[in-house]
């Protein structure tokens, strides 16, 4: 199915609604059945718990960070490279900013590692989604082995789920913030890609 205008809007659209309603929802406190029902499904164990440690890790600054400045150093396309870069600062500013007008609390008395500041949107899963998920968009678009593509692509999207999940069973956010991470991201992806492709950032 080839994407047209109308559809990429259309597609934008339901993102900022759904974002939207989400938004609504936690304001009003709608969410908690949701977010102790996504919770629960969680069993704890000390290797899980580990392993969870490990994952979120791949979600926060100093990674997204070390992995930006290689990719800037590796890449012989530098637009591309900078793009990469301006595409982590400006999700962490956003998704940090939005945090402060949201100010929803952090769940209480359950978190197995420190994090402060507040909740929703959860910035490990916005900016994961918006770093990984540009990196696959850049692999799809200019990767010729189809093999690659698929593979990347798993890989990817596996690890900004895995990243998701941890918060959630590390216990530092609710469900709904790391949905709202997701939602969050990919309105700004979509924007953010039709910018760098508007002004020829990205070929």
């Amino acid at each position: 199915m080839k994407w047209t205008k109308k559809k990429n809007l259309l597609f934008l659209s339901i993102l900022v609604i759904l974002f939207v309603m989400l938004l609504v929802f936690v304001k009003l406190g709608a969410m908690t059945e949701f977010d102790n029902a996504v919770y629960g499904l969680f069993t704890k164990s000390e290797w899980l718990t580990s392993v969870m440690k490990f994952i979120t890790y791949f979600g926060g600054s100093l990674t997204l960070i070390f992995l930006s400045v290689c990719l800037l150093v590796v890449l012989k396309d530098k637009k591309m490279a900078l793009s990469i870069v301006a595409n982590l600062c400006f999700i962490a500013t956003l998704n940090a900013t939005l945090k402060l007008v949201v100010r929803r609390p952090r769940p209480m008395g359950i978190m197995l590692i420190d994090e402060t500041g507040f909740s929703f949107p959860s910035g490990h899963s916005a900016t994961a989604f918006a770093f990984y998920g540009l990196l696959i968009y850049l692999i799809y678009k200019n990767c010729r082995d189809k093999k690659l593509k698929i593979v990347s692509t798993l890989f990817f999207s596996v690890l900004i789920l895995a990243i998701g999940g941890s918060r959630i069973y590390l216990g530092v956010h609710f469900a709904s913030d790391v949905l709202g991470g997701f939602l969050f991201a990919s309105i700004y992806l979509v924007l953010f890609i039709w910018v760098c492709h508007r002004y020829k950032f990205l070929e």
